[in-house]
């Protein structure tokens, strides 16, 4: 069953093989009545109405309901997420090629990315006239209005907003990679990168892969198997031709055992091999 509260769906799961007691009687073991039970919903609906959102499940020895409260976020609400993200992005990615490094057993591959400022929209899941870069320039400088930021109708938007921040620091933050598996309806990549809440996929463009959306989903459910374990990230400015930082390294991994996985990456870096 769904109900609708204000624009927020509550979701509500009922286990049908719940003993539930009949109306004005105490069901023996949690001491509850139907209208207690009931009461307790229509204290979760009344706080959806007022702008609460959280997961609340009634009282009852076998959990018979469980009452998912999805609040959607406001455009003022959106618009922080959006300027914090926008310069996080600006100092963490822009204009920077990031290198991924990822193995599982005997498979091992490595895929650059680069950040321009016109791919930041496409990240956040909004609808709006603004064309790509300046949307992205009013983000930085705060300059964007409600009336210039719609939401998708599906719900995408909400769901890309609530990790979009954290995904500004993929190149520290990713754990996972590999090949798009090719049936999310929602995500259309070629690689993916990310961790088991938050995922960003590339398409390719030229020599670089790109980034085109992001999603909150686990990297282990979209990408081809084996899903790869990043042992690397490197980063540089798309001015210089190798690079010359490491943005992670995984735990008891050197440089040179990268170098001897891919031994075609040598000749992309700048950095002391005996890291």
């Amino acid at each position: 069953m769904c109900v609708q509260g204000g624009l927020t769906p509550i979701k509500i799961r009922k286990n049908s093989r719940a003993n539930v007691p009949e109306a004005g009687r105490q069901h023996k073991t949690c001491g509850y009545t139907p209208g207690r039970m009931y009461r307790k919903l229509a204290d979760s609906i009344k706080s959806v109405i007022n702008g609460v959102g959280y997961t609340y499940e009634l009282p009852h020895p076998i959990r018979i309901m469980r009452v998912n409260i999805l609040k959607s976020k406001t455009k003022a609400e959106a618009l922080r997420i959006l300027h914090n993200s926008a310069v996080a992005y600006k100092n963490n990615l822009l204009n920077r090629n990031v290198m991924f490094v990822a193995s599982k057993n005997e498979i091992a591959q490595l895929f650059e990315t680069k950040f321009l400022p016109s791919n930041f929209k496409h990240l956040t899941g909004i609808i709006s006239s603004l064309n790509s870069t300046r949307f992205f320039e009013a983000a930085v400088n705060n300059k964007l209005k409600e009336s210039e930021i719609n939401f998708a109708r599906d719900g995408t938007t909400h769901k890309k907003l609530d990790v979009l921040f954290s995904l500004m620091s993929i190149h520290k933050t990713a754990k996972m990679a590999g090949d798009f598996e090719g049936s999310h309806k929602v995500l259309l990549s070629d690689k993916i990168a990310g961790t088991t809440t938050a995922v960003m996929g590339f398409i390719k463009d030229d020599k670089f892969f790109v980034p085109n959306t992001i999603i909150k989903d686990d990297v282990r459910q979209l990408t081809r198997k084996p899903t790869l374990v990043i042992n690397a990230i490197f980063i540089k400015s798309d001015k210089q031709i190798e690079y010359n930082q490491i943005s992670f390294l995984r735990s008891g991994t050197t440089v040179e055992q990268i170098i001897k996985l891919i031994p075609d990456i040598k000749c992309k870096l700048l950095i002391d091999k005996n890291k």
